[in-house]
């Protein structure tokens, strides 16, 4: 709590300028919040919809995609609609062929807390 006091106007800064924000979709979540051009990481890649989303929106210097990629997992849309399951290893080898000659894109198949 002693942080929060001590930087109380970084956390009402951050807040007004971004949690209260709400935008239509998450593309213009990237838009208006993360800078183009960047250095950026998804954690949690699922089918890489979003990791799309991120490059055709930010156009990054560099992009690091991880996941464990193991597996068979289920999820809904950015609504939560539209669940469906896949097989994250079969992902895995779609995501290296469809981004195998994008210099800017790496995948890492495992824990993002490993080295």
């Amino acid at each position: 709590m002693a942080f929060f006091e001590k930087n109380n106007k970084i956390v009402q800064w951050i807040y007004s300028n971004f949690v209260s924000t709400k935008f239509d979709n998450r593309i213009e979540m990237l838009k208006n919040i993360i800078p183009a051009n960047g250095v950026y990481a998804e954690l949690g890649v699922f089918d890489g919809a979003f990791s799309t989303e991120i490059i055709d929106t930010l156009n990054p210097k560099s992009l690091i995609l991880i996941d464990y990629f193991h597996g068979e997992i289920g999820s809904g849309d950015q609504d939560g609609n539209n669940f469906c399951t896949i097989d994250l290893n079969n992902k895995y080898y779609e995501l290296l062929k469809l981004y195998k000659n994008d210099s800017r894109v790496t995948i890492i198949k495992g824990d993002s807390t490993e080295e």
